[in-house]
C-alpha cells in the first residue's frame, strides 16, 4: 500500500527486473561454459552471494540503496532457488523441515540486519516445498496474475496517489488499487505471458523432436 506517491520513480518493480535478467544471464553463461551439469556450481554461487551480502551494508528502510546492495539481495535468493532445483532429486520435501525453515527465517529476521545471510536457503525451501506439497486442486490455478500484479501495481498506485486517491484510508486505497490492477494483470497474462509460455513449450517440443530424430539417424 502506498499512502502517498513516491517521488522520483514510477515503477520500481519494473526496474528490479534488470537484476533478475542479470541472474538469468549468469545461468546462460554457466551453461555456455559447460558447467551447468556440475552440482558444485550452485553451492558455490550461493556461498559467493552470501559473502557478498556480508560485505555490503544491509538495506535500510527508508534509505538510499546502492546497486551492489540490490544485486546481492537478488543474487542470494536466486542462488538459493537454483541450489534447490539442482539438488531436487536428493532434497527431502517434508513439512517438518518446512516448519524448521520457517523458524530459522523468523529468528534471523528478528536478530539479524539482513536475514538472507542465514535464511536465504530456508526461505526458498519453505516456499518451494510448500508449493510442491499442496495438492488441493482449488489452489492450483491455471491463470497466474502474480507477475502482472507485481509489474503494474506500483505505477497504478503512483497514478492513483497523484490523482488524490491516497487521501483514502490505507484499506480503501488498497481496495481501489486492486480493482484497477487485477484487470491490467489479466490483460498481461492473456495477451503476453500465456502466449509466450505456449510458444516456449512448442519450441521445446520441436527441439526435442529434432534431437530424437538426429539420435535415431546416427
Amino acid at each position: 500500500v502506498k499512502p502517498r506517491a513516491a517521488a522520483g520513480g514510477w515503477n520500481a518493480s519494473l526496474w528490479s527486473l534488470i537484476r533478475e535478467l542479470m541472474c538469468y544471464l549468469t545461468v546462460a553463461g554457466i551453461g555456455l561454459a559447460g558447467l551447468g551439469d556440475h552440482r558444485w556450481i550452485s553451492p558455490v554461487l550461493l556461498g559467493m552471494a552470501t559473502i557478498g551480502a556480508t560485505l555490503v551494508p544491509p538495506l535500510a528502510f527508508p534509505g538510499v540503496w546502492t546497486f551492489s546492495q540490490l544485486v546481492v539481495r537478488s543474487a542470494i535468493m536466486f542462488a538459493a532457488g537454483a541450489l534447490l532445483y539442482q539438488w531436487r532429486d536428493v532434497m527431502p520435501a517434508r513439512w517438518s523441515l518446512v516448519a524448521v525453515s520457517v523458524v530459522i527465517v523468523v529468528v534471523a529476521a528478528v536478530l539479524l540486519p539482513d536475514y538472507r545471510v542465514v535464511a536465504a536457503l530456508p526461505l526458498a525451501y519453505a516456499v518451494i516445498v510448500s508449493a510442491a506439497r499442496i495438492h488441493n486442486r482449488r489452489l492450483r490455478l491455471r491463470t497466474d496474475l502474480s507477475y502482472g500484479v507485481y509489474i503494474y501495481a506500483f505505477p497504478t498506485q503512483q497514478l492513483l496517489a497523484s490523482c488524490g486517491v491516497a487521501t483514502l484510508n490505507p484499506i480503501a486505497f488498497a481496495g481501489v488499487s486492486t480493482t484497477v490492477v487485477v484487470p491490467l494483470a489479466a490483460l498481461s497474462w492473456f495477451a503476453i505471458e500465456k502466449p509466450a509460455q505456449s510458444l516456449k513449450f512448442r519450441l521445446k517440443r520441436k527441439w526435442s523432436g529434432s534431437q530424437l530424430a538426429e539420435a535415431s539417424q546416427s
